[in-house]
């Protein structure tokens, strides 16, 4: 018989806190060092994801609406456009894009190079 002020020992809670982790976590140690932070994947497959969605959605509606007998050449027309014009307005907005867009980068790309030299250093990409 134990004695009046004898109790159970304590349970190790560091080892049950590893088990649960270990129980919880499903890959192995090496496959974790390949994947980035939750925090630093990038936007770029969320842009594809939306891109796919865009492209499936644009696919289900265009064969909707050819069922109808509604085509491009209809719908130009429907809105005064030819493809001329289309081509047209295109070049135009070229010609006053071009060179907006040259100016900004005279001054955001030094602006940038200089903000990267002068940064903190960062944790190694290693």
């Amino acid at each position: 018989m134990r004695a009046a002020g004898a109790c159970k020992p304590p349970l190790d809670i560091s080892l049950r806190r590893g088990r649960a982790a270990a129980n919880r976590l499903s890959f192995s140690p090496s496959e974790s060092a390949k994947r980035p932070p939750l925090g630093a994947i990038p936007m770029f497959p969320t842009f594809v994801r939306t891109l796919v969605k865009v492209a499936v959605a644009s696919l289900i509606v265009g064969t909707i609406l050819a069922h109808f007998g509604i085509t491009t050449d209809l719908l130009m027309r429907e809105f005064g456009l030819s493809h001329d014009r289309i081509a047209e307005m295109a070049h135009r907005a070229m010609l006053w894009a071009l060179p907006n867009l040259l100016l900004g980068s005279l001054v955001i790309v030094p602006v940038w190079f200089v903000v990267y030299l002068f940064r903190p250093p960062g944790p190694s990409s290693e």
